[in-house]
């Protein structure tokens, strides 16, 4: 009888600091690897639609994707891209293809609506409240997953893109840097 503790552990990620996974990965030595589990275009859900201030019609590329450091679940990803975003540079057709959406920064800079800001809240749950998390990726139910949900904004100021990173607590450390205000 033991604790496992995973490797990972030693992964650290800057909250303010907005980093390609494959970076923060193979920055400290891991192996990257990443994992397609989805991509539809669809109606989003009202909070989603709320976020990126979307009518009543419109629709979303709605992207899963698992980013994986020496073959374990670090960050489960789930990304909506307004159909106006890249419907004039890309079709349905090709924005589904696995893969296609890899190069995350670089597909939206290609449909000049480069992400520049990210707005979001960070709040903690276990795995077990995330369905996917639990059942498609095997993840321990109890283990500690920081949530953050976030809206990108493009150089015009106009939400791009909202996501939901899934980053699993007990394989990573996180670095926040804060500054006390003192006077009035």
């Amino acid at each position: 009888v033991g604790t496992f503790v995973s490797p990972l552990s030693q992964i650290s990620n800057s909250l303010v600091e907005i980093r390609n996974y494959e970076d923060l990965i193979t920055g400290q030595g891991f192996k990257f690897s990443q994992r397609h589990l989805g991509a539809q275009v669809k109606t989003p859900l009202p909070p989603v639609s709320e976020a990126l201030g979307l009518g009543q019609d419109e629709r979303v590329l709605e992207i899963e994707k698992a980013f994986l450091a020496d073959g374990e679940l670090l960050i489960y990803n789930t990304v909506s891209i307004p159909e106006g975003v890249y419907q004039d540079t890309y079709s349905a057709q090709e924005v589904l293809q696995p893969g296609f959406t890899w190069a995350f920064f670089e597909f939206m800079q290609q449909c000049g609506h480069p992400v520049t800001d990210f707005y979001g809240v960070v709040k903690s749950e276990i795995a077990r409240s995330i369905p996917t998390l639990v059942e498609a990726l095997n993840i321990d139910p109890y283990v500690p997953i920081l949530v953050i949900e976030e809206i990108g904004y493009d150089q015009h100021g106009k939400a791009a893109m909202f996501q939901i990173e899934h980053l699993v607590g007990d394989r990573m450390t996180f670095e926040v840097a804060r500054k006390r205000k003192t006077g009035p």
